[in-house]
């Protein structure tokens, strides 16, 4: 009867993990509460149940705590070291408020990639999670083609109520700006590519493709450059790595976007290609002068190190860049504060020891997604990996577009699909 009880009671708590995960990717776009230091929203009320469910399973259950950390144990405790230097680091922050809203969200994150790892045990679990993942991507996909079309934003985005023509029709998703969209469909555009390739029917070959197109199309629309470059990297390690027929998918992605572009008069998008054309041109020429955008990053890297070596390589604490920044530059940022890059960062926040741990995370990750593609037979595992390890390959660089990747949800979401994936094509279902 007590074992009864604890089965059903996993899978309750499986339905919840889900119920966060398809939260997660619409943020506070969901029905959120002010509670002061931060918002309260679906997908964190979802992991407060999932964490007194968890308790209780455990102890219900308490030898099922070992099979969270069964071929996962490195991931997992780099993890838990990372929240527990945080959470030490908040003893030498300046400004203590920003640091417990970024050990929060860090905490949140982390909290994902645990309950992934503990619930999520069979292929089909993580095909549940792919098609949540593909759901909200179409759902988000529709909602910046009606912000393109309509100039209307939801109250999450900065552009809410914005009137100036230039900026009014530029896609932010259930995000705050067009640079957290476009990374989170760069991210998302190798989901819709890898169902493109690995499934047998044609009405699901053709939505993959037309998804991935939309989302080539929406990043062009925020003026993100540097997800427009993190998709042509993905996409020469697409067809540099991956199958042919993925290649010849690929093809026909570009094929329909352009067909897109000459087709239909959708806001200022074709006006916006020659901008970003352009754009992408003149960081050359900003780099070699030492103006614009690409100067004003420059001298934001450079207050991060300089910050990075007057803390002896311990990094500022969590959340403190910004402080740093509006308190102790040296460098002209032009009134910006945030750094701008993920990997500067984690390497500013949280200092040198916890950011090389995270590099041989990341691309320990990758490593393992690589292999698993490599020795996989079944066609839905290689579209598993595929997909997580292309999404990976786009996070490269399209986390320096957004100002803080810490609160982007849909990160976290990729790394828990991530960990917990490569946990169990290691070892199996059990």
């Amino acid at each position: 009867m007590r074992l009864k009880y604890c089965f059903s009671f996993y899978k309750l708590e499986k339905y919840v993990l889900f119920l966060a995960i398809i939260a997660g990717f619409f943020g506070s776009a969901l029905f959120p509460i002010n509670v002061g230091l931060f918002h309260l929203f679906p997908y964190r009320i979802f992991l407060i149940f999932l964490w007194f469910m968890f308790i209780i399973h455990l102890l219900l259950k308490p030898e099922s705590f070992s099979l969270l950390f069964k071929n996962s144990i490195f991931n997992l405790l780099f993890l838990f070291i990372w929240l527990f230097y945080g959470t030490l680091s908040l003893l030498w922050s300046a400004a203590i408020s920003d640091g417990i809203r970024d050990w929060i969200f860090l905490f949140m994150g982390i909290s994902t990639i645990i309950f992934s790892c503990f619930y999520l045990r069979s292929k089909k679990d993580f095909h549940i999670y792919f098609w949540l993942w593909m759901v909200a991507f179409l759902i988000l996909i529709f909602i910046g083609f009606w912000e393109i079309r309509t100039g209307f934003h939801l109250p999450v985005s900065g552009y809410f109520r914005e009137t100036r023509t230039w900026l009014m029709y530029r896609p932010t998703g259930t995000f705050h700006n067009p640079n957290d969209y476009a990374t989170y469909l760069v991210l998302s555009i190798p989901f819709a590519l890898a169902l493109t390739s690995y499934n047998s029917f044609l009405w699901l070959k053709l939505l993959g493709v037309i998804i991935a197109s939309s989302g080539l199309l929406l990043i062009v629309a925020t003026g993100s450059r540097a997800n427009i470059l993190a998709f042509f990297l993905q996409g020469i390690v697409f067809f540099l790595f991956f199958r042919s027929k993925a290649r010849i998918a690929l093809l026909v992605c570009f094929v329909l976007v352009l067909g897109v572009f000459w087709s239909y008069d959708i806001g200022s998008v074709k006006d916006l290609i020659g901008e970003i054309i352009s754009g992408i041109e003149s960081l050359r020429t900003q780099y070699k002068l030492g103006i614009g955008s690409v100067a004003v990053r420059l001298n934001l890297i450079k207050n991060g190190l300089h910050f990075l070596y007057s803390t002896a390589g311990f990094g500022v604490g969590p959340g403190n860049i910004e402080y740093y920044m509006a308190n102790r530059a040296i460098y002209d940022t032009r009134g910006i504060m945030n750094i701008h890059n993920w990997w500067f960062e984690v390497l500013v926040n949280y200092g040198i020891f916890i950011f090389l741990a995270y590099l041989f995370f990341f691309f320990g990750m990758l490593r393992s997604l690589w292999r698993v593609w490599k020795k996989s037979i079944d066609r839905s595992e290689k579209m598993l990996s595929e997909a997580l390890f292309l999404s990976l390959i786009g996070f490269l660089i399209g986390s320096i577009s957004s100002s803080s990747i810490m609160a982007i949800t849909a990160h976290w979401l990729l790394y828990a699909f991530s960990v917990s994936f490569i946990k169990w094509a290691k070892t199996g279902e059990y």
